[in-house]
């Protein structure tokens, strides 16, 4: 896997979220990534967060392959205790994501 470009940085953000919140993000990219290699095989990994009028939302892309359906992990346990409005697609071409922040 190669990264081309990768940075977020708090001063990016000031204002936008609390303290608490930009770590429950940091925790679920996190593990959204380690899980897009680890399980999907991502070679390609894309993450953006739109804020408009007082609400967020984190969008993930990875081209890894379809999730084996089975019983959850934690991971998903993780994700759908810090996120709302939790969406998930996916197809041939890779898995989005997509949720909002809870704060």
């Amino acid at each position: 896997m190669r990264i081309k470009n990768f940075g977020c940085y708090k001063q990016d953000l000031e204002g936008e979220f609390s303290d608490t919140t930009l770590l429950k993000v940091a925790e679920v990219i996190e593990e959204l990534i380690s899980n897009a290699i680890r399980h999907g095989g991502a070679t390609t990994i894309s993450v953006n967060v739109v804020s408009e009028s007082g609400s967020s939302r984190v969008n993930f892309f990875d081209d890894g392959k379809k999730r084996v359906k089975g019983k959850p992990g934690l991971g998903s346990s993780l994700l759908k205790s810090l996120t709302k409005n939790l969406i998930i697609e996916e197809s041939d071409e890779g898995t989005k994501i997509s949720f909002g922040l809870i704060d």
